[in-house]
């Protein structure tokens, strides 16, 4: 699954090429999943506000 976050906190930083900052948002959304679903899920970023991506996105692995 994919989810992408168009208000997330970093927008609004200084891009900076080549980097992915937004750890706390990926725990919150992977500890949510993992509570609603009863199991451990994976989340990882794969673009950022940070790195001049549209958006921060992110891939969720069950």
């Amino acid at each position: 699954m994919s989810i992408a976050v168009h208000d997330c906190f970093c927008e609004g930083l200084p891009i900076m090429e080549g980097k992915m900052v937004c750890d706390l948002e990926g725990a919150i959304i992977e500890g949510a999943l993992s509570k609603i679903r009863g199991k451990r899920v994976s989340v990882r970023e794969v673009k950022c506000n940070v790195h001049g991506d549209e958006c921060c996105e992110y891939i969720v692995k069950y």
